[in-house]
């Protein structure tokens, strides 16, 4: 087992922890939004911390009881994903989620597993949009467990999760400033999370038909080697050359689809460096010529936004957040309070 684990994280060394981390990240930031809205307090989350472990590794780091959401993908993704709250915190955010104030030894009532569900289906609408637009291709997927668990009894059903001995624990970090209430989810998935069901099958297929291709290529020297053979004894006469038509086969072309999903995200890292232009307006309005020609020291121009209303903040002229204007220092700023969804952002195109 200790030889398969070591096995598990090479593979996923780098990049792909970092691909799997990202991924995960969609889903907790959907879940601080969510949360946000419901509650109409500021939700902040910290950067994702990716690890591969085992189960019984996770089993001894994990609390002892759990607030168990099983996510199942039906399509664009390959395997399960778990998210996994401390029941003490599902506690204390499904009262905050009602409006109550938090105790010290919250319960899980059914009244806050309802209201955690509800979060729990809206951030996943949401996040199934945002993975989406981030892989290239349609996401589904449907919560088919969520109820409160003990970790040592779920060995059986995490099998899939930890196949071939390790799997990925990505934790984020939440934070509800207003109601003090700061926590940390976990989210374990397999270490081919982010590919299709092709994608994975191809994964294992490859060493196979790398044994293979020897066998192939030389079969095809051998057919080489005959041909000349075959051609001299059927040589036909110059008539039946100039008449006898050859076989005309259709053109193949290797698909120019985006390989690996994930990998793509990678990428990014090659633009970390490039400077774009950022400006945070605060409302608009028109004005005809003739207002504009009238504009003079201590006119007043009223903007079509509302006072107190969030103002935006621009990414090259693209809308991609907003927040509050505040002042540190003596200078402007703004305290970032929502993040725009990729759908928000294509539709304002």
């Amino acid at each position: 087992m200790a030889v398969d684990t070591q096995e598990a994280k090479t593979e996923v060394d780098g990049a792909n922890l970092s691909d799997i981390g990202e991924i995960c990240s969609l889903f907790s930031s959907a879940i601080a939004k969510v949360v946000g809205d419901t509650t109409k307090k500021s939700v902040e989350t910290a950067p994702p911390q990716a690890t591969v472990l085992t189960l019984q590794e996770y089993q001894k780091k994990s609390s002892a009881t759990v607030l168990l959401a099983e996510v199942d993908y039906s399509a664009g993704i390959q395997g399960k994903q778990i998210l996994l709250l401390a029941d003490d915190i599902a506690g204390k955010l499904g009262e905050l989620l009602q409006g109550e104030e938090i105790s010290k030894a919250p319960k899980l009532k059914e009244e806050s597993l309802s209201a955690l569900r509800e979060v729990f289906d809206k951030a996943l609408a949401e996040n199934l949009t945002n993975i989406s637009a981030v892989l290239g291709n349609s996401v589904q997927g449907s919560i088919t467990r969520f109820e409160v668990v003990k970790v040592k009894d779920e060995a059986e059903k995490m099998s899939s999760i930890f196949a071939g001995g390790s799997g990925a624990n990505v934790t984020s970090g939440l934070t509800i400033a207003d109601a003090s209430l700061e926590f940390q989810m976990d989210q374990l998935v397999p270490l081919n999370f982010g590919m299709d069901s092709d994608e994975a099958q191809e994964q294992t297929e490859d060493a196979g038909d790398q044994k293979q291709a020897p066998v192939q290529q030389a079969e095809d020297t051998g057919s080489q080697e005959q041909a000349p053979v075959q051609k001299a004894a059927a040589a036909p006469s110059q008539k039946e050359i100039t008449t006898t038509a050859e076989p005309v086969e259709q053109a193949q072309f290797s698909s120019l689809a985006m390989e690996g999903g994930l990998k793509s995200i990678g990428n990014i890292e090659l633009l970390l460096d490039v400077t774009l232009d950022v400006s945070i307006e605060l409302g608009r309005t028109k004005m005809n010529i003739k207002e504009i020609l009238g504009l003079g020291s201590g006119s007043i121009i009223e903007l079509e936004k509302a006072a107190g209303e969030a103002a935006d903040f621009l990414v090259n002229g693209k809308v991609v957040a907003r927040g509050e204007v505040v002042v540190i220092d003596g200078k402007f700023g703004i305290r970032i309070t929502e993040i725009v969804s990729p759908r928000e952002r294509l539709e304002s195109i």
